[in-house]
């Protein structure tokens, strides 16, 4: 015991240990329920639709709350279904995630760089994934920044600045509003950079070398391009800054310049597994980054106006949440925040490169000017300032949104000024009057955002309905902050050469605690509440059971209303056509746009232009919008609302009773969707008792019958609610009224009429004249009160055809309804016919046309078929066309595709797959060609018989960038075996540096 304690006490004398123990507090105390507790940071619980439209199924919905973050979407939609699926592949499958065979039609997984399977944080949380895993995932990417940034500072400064920097980077706004987006894998380790730039400047050598590399590899691995080049140029603008300024680097100026080239090569080439996927996906993909797609301005040239969107750097919460402040009407533009402690550390800090004698400390006085010209550039770059905002024309920076991804080097610039003006102060290189003027600057700041901002805040708590003790709070945090400076500065002011730890320590705990209350303990325990881990949406819902189940056959589904959001699919192994992502295969939006070009989904610019969740009206009441659902094997459609077929005559009752003056009840009417005795259908909802609906209309020829249907909706509970008297009356012109129709329905005790009645109603009477007809509803004879809403439905006259019903079957009817459609390809078809187009604008044509037979015909590009492919299918179309016949998949994994297929004479195999570059095709184990079918998926051409065809994902720019890494690890390795070796060689052996024989 003596010695564990002797060897705790040693730990705790450490720096780093301290560091990281404070750290750790910190992150305790902001985030204890998390960490401790039953409450969750995973996005997809209730931030986001996932599972369901309000998020997981599981748990209790939410309160009122406003977004914890500025873009809650992100992770619930990209990395918190991905990391399921990475666990699939990695430890069912024992695979290299490379491929998704559940988004899309199909997709390059690690490729896209964004899902990070790579990633050493994200392959701990795939192998152990919970809530509580992905908190302790989130927070210790906010300490590896803070204990680095730490690391960083503390090669300048004292202990406790660089833990103020710490604290400032391990808090930082940027990492705060973004906390669980997937690109802070990638930027948390900016400090890491500084800090393995900073030792290979210092000490050049293999392990700076090394360091430097690995650094680089998990910047590319972490995902998010934009990020990663913006982070490498810092870093690229800090090594020549400290190679160019270091006076005492002088003599080894040229070996230190040559160790970076060469770790950032061996950077680069370890990376190259996954560069090299990634640029051959760029060259393939659609993205709204690229200009060519957009058809504006290059992104990197993008900007904010400038305005008072610069005061939420001090107030985070001074326009209200981050739902109206950066996305709502006001749009003051928060991307970031920084606080007032911060402002006076980095003002101080600034009075170094001010005070001739402070420049004797070359090296900080130089750190000084690096970090606040950057900080002031970047400031200037996010408002467009010229000649600044030219950066975003140069190549490759054209492709980033600056506005959004420079924050984080801000935020770092920031931290680094705190440190450095922290320190100033411990040196008491600062006078007091500087001290006053800056500490009063920084009070000023308080009025002045106030003065430019009163009409902004009045409209945010007047319109919007802000509360007003956010505004409130968001000037009182700082003001208080700024109190007790001024109070620890008098207190605990001395006259020695240097200033009291107490003041150092006061002001390190003000810093810590602006940035906690500022914005986190508002955001997330004073204004909201954190979800509970309970709503855990890796567990599903019954529906999703119900899918897994009957999806025997690797059918495809689609969702609408928002329930299993993309790309919450992959976390299952359903197979879903939505996509939602910032990179897609440039085939997949044409496909799509070829079958919806109904005016309603071209209305939506957002929908099928950058995306494709569903969110659309996608009610698929037309054949060519029904043709994709065949052509994708789309069995199973799941939605909130269930598939109905509108009616005119409703329409126009509803039209007419809109036009009535108000008469108190106006919500008892309404259209709604009921699903009786497994049947939707949208009818004309009457809450009763309800007298006397009117509809208008004039009885011509063929109008002498009327038909509907009439139902009540059952009760919540069988022992309570009535019956309903269903009523239609006539008025004619003269004013007389007659009943025509009434029947009392009574589903409690008829369990017969617990479905859609049908009634009829003759008008030949009327021919010819202008009446109105009148539904009602009454309550049962003993007037109980009903619990449901009674309806009508299916409006027609004789004359008319009667409104054919959805082609679905719906088969669930619970959290979420669940149809069923069985008149779609099998996921593996057999063709015996094939129609040649000239390029992939006629296959697009041909499958558009209504003449098309999709269930006997497949479509092929003529222009990417060899001579062989096309004699094959000119003696293949020789023979009559047959009915396509199902292949059959006797395996599926996400990089490999088995399936048997049986023919009686030559045809063409389709799987319905994306004809993505980097796959292969065996059949009956030896190699072949497939082509591109059906515009966007896979074919083979195959010989009568009984054949074995395997699909194999093996993409060559993986396994050519993954022979590049391997050289280069084994390069690295090789020489620090060298360098061991000869470190242990004994004096005096041969190979060894103290050989004497080998001695001038």
């Amino acid at each position: 015991m003596m010695k564990i304690a002797f060897g705790i006490k040693k730990l705790l004398a450490q720096e780093s240990c301290r560091a990281a123990l404070i750290f750790a507090a910190i992150l305790h105390l902001c985030f204890f329920p998390c960490l401790w507790g039953n409450r969750t940071l995973l996005a997809s619980v209730r931030d986001a639709p996932s599972i369901l439209p309000n998020g997981a199924w599981a748990g209790k919905p939410d309160a009122n709350r406003f977004p914890k973050t500025l873009d809650e979407g992100g992770p619930a939609f990209i990395t918190e279904p991905l990391f399921a699926l990475a666990r699939s592949e990695y430890l069912q499958e024992k695979s290299f995630p490379l491929w998704n065979p559940y988004q899309g039609y199909g997709v390059p997984l690690a490729a896209n760089m964004q899902s990070q399977p790579f990633y050493p944080l994200s392959i701990a949380l795939s192998f152990c994934l919970t809530p509580r895993t992905y908190n302790w995932y989130i927070l210790l990417r906010l300490f590896a920044a803070g204990m680095c940034m730490f690391l960083y500072l503390r090669l300048f400064v004292s202990f406790i600045p660089a833990l103020a920097g710490g604290v400032a980077s391990l808090l930082a706004g940027y990492y705060v509003l973004f906390l669980t987006m997937p690109q802070l894998s990638v930027e948390v380790l900016l400090p890491a950079g500084l800090l393995v730039a900073e030792h290979l400047v210092r000490k050049p050598g293999y392990r700076s070398l090394v360091g430097f590399a690995l650094v680089l590899l998990l910047t590319v691995v972490g995902g998010m391009p934009e990020s990663c080049l913006l982070i490498f140029a810092f870093l690229c603008a800090y090594l020549v800054f400290r190679i160019a300024s270091g006076f005492s680097l002088r003599s080894t100026r040229l070996d230190t310049t040559k160790f970076v080239l060469l770790a950032t090569l061996a950077g680069f080439t370890l990376s190259a597994f996954l560069l090299i996927p990634f640029w051959e996906f760029l060259k393939r993909d659609f993205d709204l980054h690229q200009p060519a797609n957009i058809g504006r301005t290059f992104t990197g040239l993008l900007h904010d106006p400038f305005g008072i969107s610069i005061f939420t750097y001090f107030f985070p919460f001074l326009f209200g949440p981050p739902s109206t402040s950066s996305l709502g009407p006001s749009y003051t533009g928060l991307r970031n925040y920084t606080g007032v402690i911060p402002l006076f550390l980095a003002v101080m800090a600034a009075y170094g490169g001010v005070r001739k004698r402070l420049r004797r400390d070359r090296l900080l006085f130089g750190l000084t000017c690096f970090f606040l010209l950057s900080l002031v550039a970047l400031i200037l770059k996010r408002y467009g300032f010229a000649p600044v905002n030219w950066v975003g024309n140069l190549p490759l920076f054209r492709l980033v949104w600056f506005g959004k991804y420079e924050e984080v080097i801000v935020s770092i610039c920031l931290s680094a000024l705190c440190a450095i003006g922290l320190e100033r102060l411990f040196r008491r290189e600062v006078s007091i009057p500087l001290q006053v003027t800056g500490l009063l600057g920084a009070f000023l700041i308080v009025p002045l955002a106030l003065v430019c901002s009163w009409r902004t805040i009045l409209m945010e708590v007047g319109k919007l309905h802000v509360r007003a003790t956010i505004p409130l709070l968001a000037i009182t945090v700082p003001l208080c902050a700024l109190f007790f400076l001024a109070l620890a500065m008098i207190l605990f002011r001395r006259d020695s050469r240097t200033a009291s730890v107490p003041l150092i320590v006061s002001i390190f705990v003000l810093l810590t605690g602006e940035l906690t209350f500022n914005y986190i303990a508002p955001a997330y325990y004073f204004f909201n509440r954190l979800p509970s881990q309970t709503a855990n949406p890796y567990l599903g819902a019954p529906f999703i059971d119900l899918l897994t189940t009957s999806s025997r056959h690797q059918d495809r589904f689609f969702a609408r209303d928002g329930v299993l959001f993309p790309n919450w699919a992959s976390a299952f192994g359903l197979f879903d056509i939505r996509d939602l992502d910032a990179m897609y295969y440039k085939k997949y939006f044409p496909f799509l746009r070829n079958f919806f070009q109904s005016a309603a989904v071209a209305s939506n610019a957002v929908e099928l232009g950058d995306r494709f969740d569903g969110a659309g009206p996608y009610d698929f009441r037309d054949p060519l919008s029904l043709r994709l659902l065949q052509l994708s094997s789309v069995k199973y459609l799941v939605t909130m609302r269930p598939f109905v077929v509108s009616n005119a005559v409703e329409e126009d009752i509803l039209a007419q009773h809109r036009e009535r003056p108000s008469s108190g009840r106006q919500n008892s009417i309404t259209r709604r969707e009921f699903i009786l005795a497994g049947e939707a259908r949208e009818g004309l909802g009457e809450f009763p008792p309800y007298r006397r609906l009117p509809y208008r209309l004039k009885i011509g020829n063929g109008q002498e019958v009327f038909h509907f249907s009439y139902a009540l909706e059952p009760s919540p509970s069988d022992k309570k609610g009535g019956g309903v008297n269903f009523t239609i009356e006539a008025k004619d012109e003269s004013g007389q009224i007659s009943k025509l129709f009434s029947n009392y329905l009574d589903p409690r005790n008829h369990p017969g009429q617990r479905r859609w009645m049908d009634g009829e109603i003759a008008l030949g009477h009327y021919r010819g004249q202008s009446i109105e007809l009148l539904f009602s509803t009454d309550l049962a004879p003993d007037r109980t009160m009903l619990n449901g809403w009674a309806g009508w439905s299916d409006f027609y006259f004789d004359d008319e055809r009667p409104p054919a019903p959805p082609p679905f079957k719906l088969i669930y009817h619970g959290e979420a309804n669940v149809y069923t459609y069985d008149n779609v390809l099998p996921r593996a078809a057999i063709y015996s016919h094939a129609e040649l187009a000239k390029d992939e604008k006629e296959v697009l044509r041909k499958l558009a046309a209504p003449s098309l037979n999709v269930f006997a015909t497949v479509v092929l590009d003529k222009s990417e078929l060899n001579a062989n492919q096309i004699k094959a299918a000119a003696q293949m179309n020789q023979s009559a066309a047959l009915p396509v016949e199902a292949a059959r998949i006797t395996s599926y994994q996400s990089r490999l595709v088995s399936i048997k297929a049986s023919l009686d004479r030559s045809g063409i195999l389709v799987l319905n797959d994306s004809d993505y570059p980097g796959w292969s095709v065996e059949v009956d184990g030896h190699p072949s060609n497939w082509f591109s079918a059906n515009y966007l998926f896979r074919g083979v051409f195959l010989k009568p018989g009984k054949h074995v065809v395997r699909f194999a994902y093996r993409p060559l720019s993986f396994y050519t960038g993954a022979l590049i890494s391997s050289i280069t690890l084994l390069c690295l390795t090789m020489v620090g075996l060298a360098r061991a070796r000869a470190k242990h060689s004994p004096v005096g052996a041969p190979g060894s540096d103290n050989n004497p024989s080998h001695a001038p």
